[in-house]
């Protein structure tokens, strides 16, 4: 079983809630939403979690809403610090509440009794592109990106093996997030794959104006 990330998970959940504050939700229409493997149990208990800190309100018969008397402020990422968007004010938070999160997204913050920071939702902006190659390993496909930590799993029926291809990535709440491919450069030992890899991850037009 792939491991999952658990800070992105959380947050993952509560942005069902922000983004609809008024609505109530069962444990499987959590659990679809998802869209990942998840235990039941794990889920629910994770949830009751959520509601022991006052994020959510259970309403009987295993169902949840936000709770509105929970103060969230609104902020946006700008190079690893957090904005605050009335205030401008600026937070430094721990940095493992970064991750899946990116600059200028927009997120959803409260501060604990201890004066930290802490992300509670964000808002994923438009797609982030990366530029790999791609490696078949057995049963599954990923994309190998330079200079990260991560690969992208693919589930594609085509074989792009030693092809380098442009991904996006669809959910980060696996430590090797899924993607998807969207456009494909070509095999990695060709001098122009090369160029237009670079022109692709620094997103540069491909002729520029005279």
């Amino acid at each position: 079983m792939r491991k999952i990330v658990p800070e992105i998970l959380s947050k993952k959940i509560l942005s069902l809630f922000v983004e609809n504050k008024k609505k109530t939700y069962n444990i499987k229409q959590i659990r679809f939403f998802l869209d990942a493997v998840i235990d039941f149990k794990v889920l629910k208990n994770i949830l009751y979690d959520f509601v022991k800190y006052r994020y959510i309100i259970n309403t009987g018969n295993d169902k949840f809403k936000f709770n509105l008397n929970f103060n969230l402020l609104k902020g946006r990422i700008e190079r690893r610090l957090l904005v605050d968007i009335d205030t401008g004010v600026e937070f430094k938070p721990r940095r493992r509440e970064f991750r899946g999160i990116f600059d200028r997204e927009i997120v959803y913050y409260y501060i604990d009794r201890k004066s930290n920071v802490r992300i509670f939702s964000y808002t994923p902006r438009n797609e982030i592109r990366y530029v790999g190659k791609v490696i078949e390993d057995h049963n599954f496909s990923y994309v190998k990106i330079p200079r990260k930590d991560f690969k992208i799993v693919i589930n594609e029926n085509q074989s792009y093996e030693n092809e380098l291809v442009v991904v996006i990535v669809n959910d980060w709440i696996y430590e090797n997030p899924d993607g998807k491919i969207i456009k494909t450069l070509g095999d990695e030992k060709e001098h122009n794959t090369q160029i237009h890899a670079i022109l692709e991850e620094f997103n540069l037009p491909y002729v520029f104006p005279k």
